[in-house]
């Protein structure tokens, strides 16, 4: 884990709602965590080949290049940054057929007490 020197995480959201996204890195930062957005896949994958983040936080059905490819070719290149997938109801069938398992909790982990639990 790259965690920063003051303990907090740093973590990429990959997500093309833009409303969602910014929801989402509002309450890691509220949390104490450094969060950033890319609202494409073809960004994301760029942005998150860096090795320099601690968590890629990937929407399953993005623009540019879906997250399956995207998360396919991070780990293709030996981009070591976990990834935590998302996903509508619709596009769940599609990550559980990619051989995905769906967790359902993934609305208890943006409450700022649980994400300063957060360790990867």
């Amino acid at each position: 884990m790259l965690a920063c020197d003051d303990g907090s995480v740093n973590i990429l959201v990959i997500e093309d709602d833009r409303r969602l996204a910014e929801l989402i890195a509002r309450r890691l930062r509220t949390a104490g965590h450094v969060a950033e957005t890319c609202d494409d896949g073809s960004a994301g994958l760029e942005r998150a080949s860096t090795n320099d983040l601690d968590l890629a936080i990937v929407d399953v059905m993005l623009p540019g290049m879906d997250g399956v490819s995207l998360t396919r070719t991070l780990s293709t290149r030996g981009v070591p940054t976990p990834i935590l997938t998302t996903s509508s109801n619709r596009s769940l069938s599609t990550s559980c057929s990619r051989g995905w398992t769906p967790w359902r909790g993934a609305p208890a982990a943006l409450r700022p007490e649980r994400c300063s639990d957060m360790r990867v």
